[in-house]
């Protein structure tokens, strides 16, 4: 079972319906949901401070989505959570449940339910979660549900869905991770000012500005991986951080870079290279998680590949650099080495 984003028109109908606004629902992560009592969705792309939620604001009327089964099931109980985690007005006029007619392939008459909150038209409410439930007697059977929040300012956190017997059917309970096989760490390290190479050194691992100077620390490490040679190819390969704010922090953008052409050592000059191509970016600040993953399964199989026997990254923070030192103080991020791997499944 997924949740589909309506733009893909997987269940081949039209909703016409083209002022709402469609999102995908991701894996429920507990990491974004510091100051709201439920768990929050992954795959969200409006962000808001502290909170990554589906916000409805872009949408005329309200927001939704369509979940599809891909056969029919039998559903006792759809629990629907939204919330109201800023100051902006909030309005949450009704919801609307759809079932899809299997044998027709149309969405049958929707059941409307009213606000729950009772205090819909009062722009100042603010409540961190509320929860509409819907469990009718005999249940629903259906291969498809499509749910509608119509209103102004309702920010939708979790969609709960059981079959009749009580599985939570919505969210997917995520499978067990299997752990690596193995781990490999940090074979060389190297940091210092992009803006004077003469302070690289080993031991130096700001990413940022570590005093009152606009330094612009860069850090760069490297793996080897020759070991993996043999096998020429692995599953999958996972860069496990461990970011830490330092100084007066505020958020930092920080990229994340993948050296190009084999490293037998590291040089001052791998700060300033341009022998790199972005990897991804990574927004962190004082309430961020410590822990990273990265994905990087097609760049350990991609230096395999070449023959290459070692796998360098590097860090800049993008804000800092872009902004310079904004308070003439201590301000970014420091990357711990020890802590820091790169984990291979074979």
């Amino acid at each position: 079972m997924k949740c589909f984003l309506f733009a893909a028109v997987l269940l081949g109908f039209s909703l016409g319906a083209g002022d709402f606004s469609w999102q995908l629902l991701g894996t429920p992560s507990k990491k974004y949901s510091r100051n709201i009592s439920t768990a929050l969705f992954d795959n969200s792309v409006r962000y808001d401070k502290d909170c990554i939620l589906w916000d409805s604001s872009a949408a005329p009327n309200g927001c939704g989505l369509i979940i599809d089964f891909k056969k029919p099931v039998h559903v006792s109980k759809i629990e629907i959570v939204s919330c109201k985690p800023n100051d902006n007005p909030y309005i949450q006029e009704k919801t609307e449940i759809y079932a899809l007619d299997d044998e027709k392939f149309l969405w049958q008459k929707p059941t409307v339910i009213p606000d729950v909150t009772g205090r819909a038209k009062d722009p100042k409410f603010i409540k961190p979660a509320v929860t509409t439930v819907f469990a009718p007697a005999n249940g629903i059977k259906s291969s498809a549900l499509k749910i509608l929040m119509y209103g102004r300012g309702i920010w939708l956190a979790e969609v709960r869905i059981y079959d009749i017997n009580g599985k939570l059917l919505v969210p997917d309970t995520p499978a067990a991770a299997s752990a690596p096989d193995s781990k490999f760490a940090i074979a060389e390290t190297g940091g210092g000012a992009s803006v004077n190479l003469r302070y690289f050194n080993t031991r130096q691992n700001y990413i940022g500005n570590p005093n009152g100077g606009n330094r612009r620390d860069r850090v760069v490490i490297r793996f080897d991986i020759t070991s993996l040679l043999v096998k020429n190819q692995v599953k999958k390969a996972r860069l496990a951080l461990k970011l830490e704010p330092m100084g007066d922090m505020n958020e930092s953008l920080l990229e994340v870079s993948v050296f190009t052409a084999d490293r037998t050592s590291l040089a001052a000059m791998d700060l300033i290279s341009g022998e790199v191509k972005p990897v991804t970016t990574i927004m962190f600040d004082r309430k961020s998680p410590h822990d990273h993953q990265i994905d990087v399964t097609g760049l350990v199989n991609e230096a395999l590949a070449c023959g290459n026997g070692s796998l360098t990254f590097r860090f800049r923070n993008l804000t800092i650099e872009r902004n310079g030192n904004r308070r003439n103080r201590s301000e970014g991020v420091y990357l711990r080495y020890m802590p820091t791997s790169l984990e291979i499944w074979k």
